[in-house]
């Protein structure tokens, strides 16, 4: 009797603390997918302020592995993976407009060379091996 109870206690146990966990990580998972991600800073430094708030760029996670963004003047698509250890991003489909004064080229680079992903609550961080390169904020 006393075994059939340990068991039961174990059992119950286990697929309580299991439970903990994948709830946890679920709960990160979604904030990837949370909405639209508006870059703050690069490489550190804040946005300029001469960065109209029409011309932030952002990126928005599909759950589908698609990545939709804007570069602050260009729209583009891609897809992403967060389990690639380099190449993490990869390029599709960029509307072609001129826009002058825009952080379009500095955002696309520092995307590419982008290896891992950070979420803190509504922070998002891209890192290159240890280097922070890019962190975004929900609106």
């Amino acid at each position: 009797m006393h075994r059939i109870l340990l068991c039961i206690f174990i059992a119950i146990s286990c697929s309580f603390f299991l439970s903990c966990k994948t709830a946890k990580t679920t709960s990160q998972s979604e904030g990837l997918y949370a909405g639209v991600w508006q870059l703050s800073s690069i490489k550190g430094q804040p946005l300029s302020a001469a960065v109209a708030p029409s011309a932030v760029p952002s990126l928005q996670f599909q759950t589908d592995g698609t990545l939709l963004g804007f570069t602050g003047c260009n729209r583009f698509n891609g897809r992403y993976n967060p389990q690639a250890k380099a190449g993490m991003f990869e390029p599709g489909a960029m509307t072609k407009m001129y826009c002058e004064g825009s952080v379009e080229n500095e955002f696309l680079a520092l995307l590419q060379q982008s290896d891992r992903i950070s979420i803190k609550g509504k922070q998002l961080i891209l890192f290159n091996a240890n280097d922070m390169l890019m962190s975004f904020i929900q609106p």
